[in-house]
Formats: C-alpha cells, structure tokens, sequence
C-alpha cells in the first residue's frame, strides 16, 4: 500500500476559529521597546522620488519610515469570487446599512470577510490560504509591532476530529520590519516554529479587497518557508501584478524528491486559467503516487477544468454560497464599558491556550475550552489529561507572569438539564438524524374484516393471542388487558441488511405446520444481492439461523405466508432518518436511511443511493434528533390518516450542563434539578431510580449514582449508572414528573404531557471513562486555580432565532426557520451540509443547496439576557454548478479556451532560496501578545 498523505505545508492549518483579524486591522496589543540597534535618521533618494529612512539595524537593513505594515490577502480564489451574477453575495450583504452607524474603528467595520470559490479539483492551492490565514493571526502589520521586538502568537488550529471541532494551539514566534531596499519599502515578516520550521515574508504591496470582501488585486509578496536547515523541505508562494491588471501567482510545495506540487495561475475578474501538478493520492497503489496535472480557464461567465483527458464546466454566474465561520459583535448599545461594534471575543472567555509537559518529558500544547459547556482540555494526546498535571496559561497579558492552573480529577461523564423552545418539522426537513430506535410487537396475517383476504395487522406494545378455537386473533398488551389491532404497512422497515451491526430486527414466526418457531428475514430485491447463497424469488421473509450476536442470517429458503401466521417482532438499534413531508416515496413523511458504510474522515455515516425506505414514527414515543448540532425532540402525539404535520409535536432543545458552578454546596444546584426531586427516571424504566451527585467533596461529584435498582441490571445503590440516557425526568416523592421549577406535571405512559403548554424537564446522561476507553470523549476535565477554586469558562451565548428573519438559502431564496444558535467562538445551530457534499464527489446538487442557510451580515441578534449582537459573515465558500458545453453554446455563451493553460511552463515557479541576512534560532524570552489574532490583554 503506498503512502497517504496530504499535500500541506508542516504547519498548515485547515481551519480558524472566528475572531481572526487580517494584518493590520488595529488593536490594543501591548509593545515593548526595540531591541534594533537606530542609527541617525537619513533621507535617501530613490530614483523620481525619495524616500525617508530611520537608519540600520543590527542586521544591516535601511529601516522604512513607515510605521504600518502591508496587509496579506486571507487567500487565493482559484477563480475570482465576485466575477458572474454576483447577485446572492448581494444579498448576504444587504443589511450592511443597519450597521453603518458603527465607528469605522470599530472591529465589526474592520473585521474582513473572506469569499472564495470552492473547487475541489484545485483544492492543492488550499494550502497558501492556510498559510496567509495563519500569517493573518500574528497581526504582523499592526503599528506597534513594526521594527519592534519579536513577541509570541498564538496560532490557533481547528480540524474535524471523529465528528467534533478540535482545537489546539501553535506559538510562533514573529519579528516584523519595514525595510527599504533597492528603493522599494518591503515588509519584512520573519516567523520561527517550535518544529523547526522558519518562515520569511516579503511584502512589497499590499493587497486590496473591495468592501464585500473580493479580492480585487492580490498584492506583491513571496512566501519562503524552510521545514529544516537545509532547505531539503520547502514551500514558496508569490503574488506579482501584471501590466494587463492580472495577478500572477506562482506556488511549489516541496516535501522530497517523490513528493512535490506545482501551481501557477494568473486572475482577474472577469478571464483567466492557470495549471497545477500534484501526486495523484486518490489513485496511489505504489509511492511514488504518479503526478496529475489539471488546466482551468474561466470567463465572465464559466470555468472549464481539463483533468484526466476530460473537460468539464461550470457556470459562474449561478452560484452557491456557504458560510462556514460568523463574527459577532456588539450594536450601538453595549453593555456599560464596552465600545460599540466590539468582537465578542475580545469579552468573553470561551476558552485559552496551555502548555504542560507530556509523558515523554517534552512540552505540550493544549487549549482549554467548554464548547456545549462540557470542559476539556484538548491536545494532540490521547484520552485525558491526568489530574495534577500542572499547566501553564499561553496568552497571559505581555506585562504579567505565567499563570499556572492544576488539572482537576476527570468527572466520567456530562449530565445536563433539557428544556425547549417551539420549532416545526421543516426546521429538520432533509435532515438525515441519528436516533436509538427500539419497538417490539405482534404482526398476524388474518382476515379481520371478514372480507375474504388476509391481510397484516400489528399489535403494538403487545402479542398477539387467539379465542379457545384458535380461530380469532386478539391484541393484547403485556398488562394482559386487550388492545385494538391496526393495519399495518410497514413491511420495508424490517428488512434485514448485510452486515448491520447497529441494528438488529428479529422476527420468530410459529410455524403451524411444524408448531415450531421459525426465525426469518425479511428480503427484497435491493437488499438480497449482499446475502450469499440465497435462493431469491420475490420480496418477502427466508428462513434465517441467528449467528453469536444473534443476527438474522438468511438460509435460503422462501417462508410462505400463511393466514393466521403470528410473529413475534423485536427491533433495536442505532438507525438513521430523515423528515421529508411526503413524496412519492414515503406517505408517512419520514425515511429510514440506508447505511453502507462510515467516513472516518468526516466521521459521518455513508448511505445507499436510492436506499431510503419508509419509516413511522411510533405514537406517543418521544424520538431525540441531533441536526446541526441542535437537539430536537419530536412526539407522535395524534394518528392520523396518512400524514399531518399536525400529528407532531417538536421542540427545540437547549441544554445546560451541570459544572461546579451551578451545581456547588454553595449555591445548591436548583438551576439544574428541580426542587423537590426526589429521584431520577426513566418514563420507561421504572425500576431504577438515580441521583445526581452535587457533593464536591465526594469523588463521584456531578456523576449519576444509583439509589435503587428493581431493575434486571440490579445495580448497587451508589453505584455510577454506566448506561447513557437521554429521557431520564425529576420526580417527586409522590411519583409525580416535575418541570424545571418543581411543579408537578401530568403525562402518559410515555412521560408526554396531558397539558401541552406545561412540559417536564428531561435530562440526559452520557457515560465515559477515558481511562478505560481512549475513545470516548463524553467527560469533563476542570483546571484548578492556586485556590483549588474551578476555572469555569464562560457560556455560549444563546440566541433563539425566530421565524420572522430573513435568511437565505444556498442560492439566495428568502426562507424562514426557527434557529436556536448558540456562539462560543463558533456560531452553533445553522445547517452545515458540508459533509454532504464531500460525500456526492463534491457536486452541489440541488438537494444540498436546499439544506444551506445562510445568516446576512447585519443580522440584529438579541441573546436570552437581552443583550444586542450583530452577526457578520467571515468566511464564505462559493460552488459552481456544473453544466455542458452544448448548455453554454444554447444559451449563446462562450466556452472557456484552455489554450493559454496549456503553455503555462512549471520551471517559471521560483526556486527556494535561504533569507538575507539569515534568520538564526528562535528568539527566547520573548511574551506572549496575541491569541487567534485578539490582544491578549483584553
């Protein structure tokens, strides 16, 4: 097997968090003085003009004047973002004059937006952005840190890791000059890593963007990175404009002989191409992977991409927008002492960067953060950080000393408080949603309605039993008392799939032939092609063995349905569905997904094309749905004929989690268990009673513990609940649910209220000892302070988003949704198809555009304490649709010529050359001033 390995710069980060300010946008970063050695102030005379000097500095360089760096772009748009139609872009920036009251100091003003089109195929050029991204972080060209001293940045890295956003940190450490040579007056950015690795920039010219954001010209830099000593390691990047008013950028990024990409492209607005060589690590059986090389032009109007011996196209001018990232900031009325206009995070503490030493002696870089509330300390190390690990805080103020923090012992587990806010179906409609599902019940196949034909009828929660001459069919509950039959239709939910770990549907029939019972399997055409050696003649149920999980495994042989035939049906397992009002393929509004497999990638399920059964929900139970990362709890609470939005309930979840700062034995833990609990349960599960742990001093502090157990499981009384729940509810000593503030609440069998304006609190609990499984990330790890006082972070801001906003889909239609986002860094609760369109190749298709929704920039926010916000778009991807050349030629447009990519010739790229004068080591002693781009002395 040859390698895989992904063509980035060692220090290349793929993602950031919100808060990043582009160089020079201004800022409170504490200085110091100038360890640069100042000779006498000079004027020198460069050619028609001159040019005012402040002298050498120790390393010989002419000292600029100017007192401001040169801003970098915050990335390459392979094809210019505001080329085309253009008119979705205009509209996620409608409301920008709700917002020109602001000062234009003020961070909201200066905050840019970044917009790029997306396209897969020359995603290698990805890894400048990531570059400039990082770059942008160190606030190399603010004022104060020009000819200064070096100080420290902390680079902040976010990547998808097992399906959650991972944070950690990387210092550099940065020394930014304004130099004079051969007449031109050059930024001068020199950045060391802790790898190793040195970085030099040279900007000779700021880029410009327009107000929206575009880049309207790239600037004049070279990029020089050196992964060691010897420069066998390398990544150059440079931008030069041209006479015709393009920009020419030129890229190489050398790991070793076997391993190296090429890219050169030339841009403007309207017309340009450009081509890329890399190793072709999708087709890699043997190292070295052989090389690919792709050729694109665009037009005003498409983009044509040569690859593999196969053009393809697409239109620019219909294109669809995804905002990945969003900045909040406060209105005209902040809180007292805060400026208009400010970025929340200059405020707010969600998190900061540590270091701590690691088992092997060496240093560590972790960041500690409480994203949903849970605390943790994430880093490149697996499972927990162990207690009384003594860690170092990163972004301490520049005139301050390292503050120290001690790891508190690991609660094995997240316990936390649900309550809801009104939402509807077409909140989650197309939404695929992971759920537990479990039902068993009686199927017979009987004529009922003594017509003459047999037909399938279920009895639900219940068997099915027969009068004395076995000749009538009764429906009984497990209470024994008799129960109605209802047909039954849903056949197509107990197919049995190949190789379906997660679920398991087994079905026992008595035979009346043999009167004995038979195990089958329920197969149709789609699903039998998996099963080996079965004898398949139309859909229905095979004979099936049960293997050592007590799976179905099918023999073979067709089972004739009978009339009077009986099963008995249990199904359990983790299951995937998806709300679709109904279409031609479900009349019950809902689809089982069909799961092939699992993206470790993107940690998300695979599904089968065309794979979607019909699904239906169960009257009176309670389904929890996790959609864009917001929880949603939907009641079937009416049946009707065919499907009614109407015979649903939904709400939206807000969730709070329990933290020795509202759960002390100091100020009690009301805001988390009601008052007047006395126990914890199960609607379902009556025989086990919890508690929630809220002594401190006791070490299964903030763990469920059981206080008795009838149960099968028969768990010890204080012993910590190892199953994970979410439906768990308060109960009084009458047995009585009870709602967040202790009132008592009447429901059903099923824990849903008899009255629905007045809910019952519900809790969930989720389980996990990293200790014994490295895997699981549901615990908690607090820092202690020298006071061994929790450090507790701040909460997320939540806001709940009526359906009364404008928001826009991915192709700019005006929709309405009820939103509950919450920021904490990152804006929380909006739909993110992003993983659904890496799985379909990376082709927006019409189904995923339809799941997007963007927020525009100037959207006024207001939170549950009253507070106003202004949320603004940061980073904003832009996909083209594809369509034919015969689809341009009809439409009277012009196909793009590829010719001038063609001719384009690799050995133009320049070579890596070493810095002048050399960099030398890594500064020492330097502070700490920035974190993610803010001044750490807010």
């Amino acid at each position: 097997m040859g390698k895989s390995r992904k063509s980035t710069v060692s220090f290349a980060l793929v993602s950031l968090s919100l808060g990043i300010f582009l160089g020079g946008c201004g800022g409170s970063g504490g200085s110091s003085s100038s360890t640069t050695s100042i000779s006498p102030t000079t004027t020198t005379t460069m050619g028609p003009g001159t040019t005012t000097t402040q002298g050498i500095n120790t390393h010989g360089e002419t000292l600029s004047s100017l007192t401001s760096g040169y801003p970098l772009p915050l990335g390459i748009s392979t094809i210019p973002s505001h080329g085309g139609g253009g008119s979705l872009a205009r509209r996620l920036r409608a409301l920008s004059r709700e917002v020109s009251s602001l000062p234009s100091t003020s961070d909201y003003v200066r905050t840019p937006t970044n917009r790029y089109v997306e396209e897969k195929t020359l995603d290698h050029f990805k890894v400048v952005d990531d570059v400039l991204k990082a770059v942008a972080q160190t606030r190399y060209s603010d004022s104060e840190n020009i000819n200064q001293s070096p100080y420290r940045a902390m680079i902040a890295q976010v990547r998808d890791e097992d399906g959650r956003k991972v944070k950690t940190m990387e210092p550099w450490v940065v020394e930014s000059r304004m130099i004079v040579d051969n007449g031109r007056d050059i930024n001068r950015v020199l950045c060391w890593l802790e790898d190793g690795s040195k970085a030099e920039f040279l900007i000779y010219q700021a880029a410009t963007l327009t107000a929206q954001g575009d880049v309207s010209d790239y600037g004049e830099w070279t990029l020089n990175v050196a992964f060691d000593e010897e420069g066998n390691g390398y990544f150059v990047a440079s931008a030069t404009p041209q006479a015709d008013g393009s920009s020419l950028i030129k890229m190489v990024n050398h790991h070793d002989s076997d391993e190296e990409t090429r890219g050169i492209l030339s841009l403007t607005e309207t017309s340009g191409h450009g081509k890329l060589t890399f190793p072709d690590y999708d087709n890699c059986p043997d190292w070295p992977c052989n090389q690919l090389t792709v050729e694109y032009s665009y037009n005003t109007d498409y983009l044509g991409i040569l690859k593999n011996g196969t053009t393809t196209y697409k239109n620019r001018t219909t294109p669809v927008e995804m905002v990945h990232d969003y900045g909040l900031f406060y209105t005209e009325n902040p809180p007292e002492g805060l400026m208009a206009g400010d970025n929340v995070l200059k405020h707010k503490e969600f998190g900061f960067p540590v270091t701590f030493p690691a088992n092997d002696g060496t240093n560590t870089w972790g960041f500690y953060f409480a994203g949903g509330g849970q605390h943790v300390i994430w880093s490149d190390l697996q499972g927990a950080i162990p207690a009384g690990t003594v860690v170092e805080r990163e972004n301490w103020d520049s005139t301050a000393t390292g503050q120290t923090y001690t790891v508190a012992p690991t609660i094995n587990g997240i316990f936390s408080v649900r309550s809801y806010v009104e939402a509807s179906l077409d909140d989650i409609k197309a939404i695929p949603a992971g759920i537990w599902y479990g039902d068993d019940f009686g199927l017979v196949y009987a004529d009922l309605n003594q017509d003459q034909t047999s037909e399938w009828w279920q009895c639900r929660g219940g068997w099915v039993a027969w009068d004395d001459q076995r000749t009538v069919p009764v429906c009984k509950g497990y209470d024994d008392q008799p129960k109605s039959f209802v047909p039954y239709t849903g056949l197509n939910s107990l197919k049995g799939y190949f190789n379906d770990d997660a679920f398991s549907v087994e079905m026992l029939v008595f035979d009346q032939a043999t009167t004995d019972f038979v195990h089958l399997i329920y197969l149709d055409a789609a699903t039998v092609t998996a099963w080996p050696g079965v004898n398949f003649s139309e859909n229905g149920f095979y004979r099936a063995t049960m293997d050592a999980d007590y799976n179905p495994i099918p023999t073979g042989d067709l089972y004739v349905i009978k009339p009077g035939d009986e099963f008995w049906v249990y199904v359990s397992g983790d299951i995937y569905i998806m709300y679709t009002g109904v279409t031609g393929q479900t009349t019950t509004g809902w689809v089982r997904k069909q799961v092939t497999g699992f993206d470790e990638d993107i940690w998300q399920p695979i599904f089968a094309i065309n794979g979607d059964s019909e699904f239906q929900p169960l009257l009176g139970r309670q389904y929890h749905l996790d959609a864009n990362g917001v929880g949603y709890n939907i009641w079937r609470v009416n049946e009707s004929t065919g499907f009614s939005a109407g015979d649903y309930d939904v709400k939206m979840e807000v969730g709070k989690v329990a933290n020795p700062a509202n759960c002390s034995a100091a100020g009690g833990c009301s805001t988390i268990v009601p008052p007047g609990t006395s126990y914890l349960m199960n609607p379902w599960e009556t025989g086990k009673k919890l508690y929630l742990e809220t002594n401190p001093a006791d070490q299964n502090y903030l763990l469920l513990r059981v206080q008795s157990d009838n149960s099968s499981s028969g768990m010890a009384p204080g012993a910590v609940e190892t199953q994970s729940s979410w439906d768990l509810m308060a109960y009084n000593q009458s047995g009585q649910p009870l709602d967040l503030n202790g009132i008592p609440v009447d429901t059903d069998e099923w824990g849903y209220p008899l009255n629905p304006t007045t809910y019952p609190v519900l809790f969930a609990w989720s389980f996990c000892d990293p200790s014994l499984d490295s895997t699981c990330y549901d615990y908690q790890t607090y820092l202690l302070d020298e006071s061994l006082n929790y450090v507790i972070l701040d909460e997320a801001i939540r806001i709940t988003l009526g359906n009364t906003v404008d928001l826009l889909s991915g192709t700019g239609a005006t929709i309405h949704r009820n939103l509950q986002l919450t920021f904490d860094g990152w804006l929380g609760g909006v739909p993110y198809p992003y993983d659904a369109l890496e799985q379909n190749a990376w082709v927006m298709s019409s189904s995923i555009s339809e799941k997007i929704i963007n927020i525009p920039s100037g959207t006024a926010l207001t939170d549950s304490q009253g507070i106003g916000y202004y949320l603004k778009p940061v980073n904003t991807s832009i996909f083209l649709q594809a369509v034919t050349m015969d689809d341009i030629t009809n439409a009277g447009g012009t196909v793009p010529d590829l010719n001038a990519a063609s001719v384009i010739d690799f050995n133009d790229i320049p070579a890596f050359s070493q810095s002048d004068p050399p960099m030398g080591e890594m500064p020492q002693g330097v502070v700490v001033k920035y974190s993610e781009g803010l001044p750490v002395n807010r």
